[in-house]
């Protein structure tokens, strides 16, 4: 038995009927992802800029210590820094 042009048309619209639900699901999920993706590129970018801030942090503490450790023979006072610099 062979099935006609008509009846391919008729299994086709009822494989489509019975597909939505997936494609809408899909769909959704879809969306969902792009926003995630959003978030993790503005995560990404402000994560970049707090090592960048810990850089510099990093930096001048390790300036001021060896600032300390100068200073406070000639100025006659102790400090409790720990001679070691901050990683």
């Amino acid at each position: 038995m062979a099935l006609t042009k008509d009846d391919l048309q008729a299994i086709s619209q009822m494989m489509d009927e019975k597909l939505k639900p997936i494609h809408t699901r899909l769909d959704k999920m879809d969306d969902r992802l792009d926003k995630m993706d959003d978030r993790l590129d503005s995560i990404e970018e402000r994560l970049g800029t707090i090592e960048e801030d810990t850089k510099i942090t990093r930096e001048a503490v390790n300036t001021l210590i060896e600032w300390v450790d100068t200073a406070a023979p000639v100025v006659e006072i102790r400090y409790p820094v720990k001679h070691r610099k901050a990683e």
